[in-house]
């Protein structure tokens, strides 16, 4: 009986493992807690808080300009006089010089929001754009923005959609520091009598989206990508980690919740949580060879857009161990990814998923599952022990065990407490002799 049918004891017992359950429910443990308030904290938030500090620095700096609070000796007022820009605009000029230090802060935080999506950006063309020349059969250096709107890969619909509802409500925060020159008079004028500037509109604003992510926000998929891409492929001021298969079944589990309301992650140590660990060790192997993070031992060409890739166009997500595999070492071994469109195109049309691999020469009979591996251990194990038990004296160490009469009990114990195999665990490689990285 396979250790994921049964690990209550009871050889008679029958086991849900309905849901991706280890084991039966009743054996299931769990603590139920709520978590910590905050799940995660972007960027952005490490960047806008200290420079909304600076507001205090602003508002020295205005009381110095302006000089005294009496508007006939107001220096902005009577700069905008000398030039003529008073007597044509006397509504706007005093607007001006009221809200120099609103202005100041807003052209601030306009600046560090702009920084950051620029960066952003920067990441996710970097991070896409060999995905998208996949999609749309074009050199990477000829993927334009175009390209990045109508792509059908679901991880860039995400990021693409992410990026402009960040974006859409940092900036509409932003513009809320100049929000006086939209008020009409009256409405301005009463805001300005209440000893209230448009710094506070913007600062509250700022603080009512910071309470929102820290409350509803995780990490997105493009912001874990981000740092593992950074930490354990670029290793940008860190030595020394590889990626992982963990590294890897975090990042397709973020993928799945982002994009998929009803997905459910399989329970850890169920059988298909150990098929994806299998997935998944093969990918960060394979990856970990194409980044120079191991010595290479084999054919490695297995990069993040390749994998966004194949993510992306739900080639991992077929719920099928054997072809996941196979797009894996296909994926691996090809150029541009036309032979993945190829047998991608052809297992839609019907083609069965032998013949469409072996085209390329993969045998997907190689792959088996952790089930598979186990039924091949236990098999293996009783051929030995029958063996032994038809010439037992040709093993010294159970000829001494009949003579003492434990045997057959001996025989029983090493049957029923066979491990499972290594291949549980994935071909990783030993530790990394360098770990240059290679940038994406």
């Amino acid at each position: 009986m396979s250790v994921y049918e049964n690990q209550t004891g009871d050889e008679n017992e029958a086991v849900n493992t309905t849901g991706g359950g280890f084991g039966s429910q009743k054996d299931f443990h769990s603590t139920e807690i709520i978590g910590p308030v905050n799940r995660y904290t972007s960027g952005y938030w490490a960047l806008s808080i200290p420079a909304l500090m600076g507001r205090y620095l602003y508002r020295a700096a205005a009381a110095l300009i302006q000089g005294s609070k009496n508007p006939s000796e107001n220096r902005i007022i009577n700069f905008f006089s000398k030039i003529g820009f008073t007597d044509k605009f006397p509504n706007l000029s005093a607007k001006l010089a009221d809200n120099i230090y609103p202005i100041a802060v807003g052209l601030w935080m306009g600046f560090i929001t702009t920084k950051y999506a620029d960066r952003n950006a920067h990441d996710i063309k970097h991070l896409t754009s060999e995905a998208l020349a996949y999609e749309f059969d074009k050199d990477p250096k000829d993927v334009g923005l175009k390209d990045f709107a109508n792509s059908k890969n679901d991880i860039v619909v995400k990021i693409r959609k992410n990026y402009v509802k960040q974006n859409f409500w940092r900036y509409g925060i932003v513009s809320l520091f100049f929000s006086a020159f939209a008020m009409p008079k009256k409405i301005y004028d009463g805001f300005t009598k209440s000893g209230a500037d448009t710094v506070d509109l913007g600062v509250s604003a700022f603080g009512i989206h910071l309470y929102d992510n820290v409350n509803n926000r995780t990490a997105t998929f493009f912001e874990m990508a981000q740092q593992i891409v950074d930490q354990k492929i670029n290793h940008s001021n860190i030595r020394g980690e590889i990626l992982t298969p963990q590294d890897i079944m975090n990042l397709y589990d973020r993928r799945r919740r982002a994009n998929e309301d009803a997905y459910t992650a399989p329970r850890m140590n169920s059988e298909k949580w150990a098929n994806d660990f299998k997935v998944a060790s093969k990918i960060s192997h394979l990856m970990n060879q194409t980044y120079d993070n191991v010595k290479i031992t084999e054919q490695a060409n297995l990069t993040i857009p390749k994998l966004f890739y194949l993510w992306g166009h739900k080639l991992l997500d077929s719920e099928n161990f054997v072809q996941d595999m196979a797009f894996v070492d296909l994926a691996n071994k090809s150029k541009d990814m036309k032979e993945v469109k190829q047998v991608a195109n052809d297992l839609k049309n019907g083609v069965k998923l032998e013949e469409a691999f072996a085209k390329f020469g993969i045998d997907v009979s190689q792959y088996k599952t952790i089930k598979q591996d186990e039924e091949l251990a236990a098999a293996s194990t009783q051929k030995i022990w029958q063996q032994a038990i038809k010439n037992p004296v040709e093993d010294q160490g159970l000829a001494s065990d009949l003579a003492t009469s434990n045997f057959m009990k001996n025989i029983k114990q090493k049957a029923a407490l066979t491990p499972p195999p290594p291949s549980y665990i994935g071909k990783e490689s030993a530790r990394p002799e360098t770990a240059t990285g290679q940038t994406v």
